[in-house]
């Protein structure tokens, strides 16, 4: 699912297995909720946020049967005074033991103007379950650029080959091969602006 310019709401009901990518570059405001329905049911949702602009991302998934599993893994990139907000929720309501919810946010800020807020929250009402979260947010490391310009890149090279590592594993992950080729473009052309 690429992200441009979204302003939407969906809501998925999962028996099974569910895998969202979203991949966004513009301005968003998207919603996102998954019902894990029926034991053994499983949701992944992978998010790459690389915005100039405001965005605001709500996930959930809500574990609606016992011995279900949902992870959710943002990676934001916030420049130019971009702000992005990385709202997630995982739910395991009452007797739906043996769920495992995962949730992880991580953000680069790449210049003082910019701003990058998680907010992971857990609501969990059986004991029986597995459930962690975590944020990490923090400005692209001085000590990281100046390890590679001491190899002799530039700063400006350097910058693009630390992006470049967050940015590959979410392209690789798009089937389609002229869709994949338009944005790792598109993101290349953002980063380097």
């Amino acid at each position: 699912q690429l992200l441009c310019g979204s302003n939407g709401f969906r809501t998925i009901a999962c028996s099974g297995t569910v895998e969202v990518l979203q991949i966004a570059t513009e301005k968003t405001e998207e919603t996102l909720e998954i019902h894990l329905l029926d034991p053994n049911a499983t949701a992944s949702v992978d998010l790459l946020a690389v915005s100039l602009f405001k965005q605001t991302f709500h996930q959930k998934i809500i574990h609606d049967a016992p011995n279900t599993t949902s992870n959710i893994s943002n990676h934001a990139v916030a420049l130019k005074g971009a702000v992005l907000l990385l709202d997630t929720v995982g739910k395991i309501t009452k007797g739906m033991a043996r769920s495992v919810c995962r949730q992880s946010s991580k953000g680069i800020v790449m210049d003082d103007d910019s701003k990058i807020t998680s907010c992971p929250i857990l609501l969990i009402d059986e004991y029986d379950v597995v459930a962690n979260h975590g944020a990490a947010i923090g400005k692209m490391s001085d000590e990281s650029l100046f390890y590679l310009m001491s190899r002799g890149l530039k700063k400006t090279e350097a910058f693009l080959l630390i992006l470049e590592g967050i940015i590959a594993p979410f392209i690789r992950m798009i089937q389609d091969e002229t869709l994949k080729q338009k944005i790792a473009d598109d993101l290349r052309k953002i980063i380097q602006e």
